[in-house]
């Protein structure tokens, strides 16, 4: 389930991306909601180091599309 998570996010369109982050303030709050929570699961994994490393760079890979995708 936590490898699936990243997956579907990524999978996402840039209109659905938008239309996920316009009803909040923070643009990234809904994505990184959604890998903090894997964070905290996957903490009780084993090997989670890799996977904490994984959702880390995911979270940021999120955070620059919905900035490349703002208009300023």
């Amino acid at each position: 389930v936590l490898e699936c998570i990243p997956t579907l996010l990524e999978s996402l369109t840039d209109d659905e991306l938008k239309r996920e982050a316009r009803g909040s303030e923070n643009k990234t709050d809904t994505v990184s909601c959604l890998i903090r929570a894997c964070k905290c699961v996957s903490v009780k994994t084993p090997q989670h180091h890799s996977l904490l490393k994984s959702l880390e760079m995911f979270r940021l890979k999120m955070i620059l599309r919905l900035l490349q995708m703002s208009s300023f």
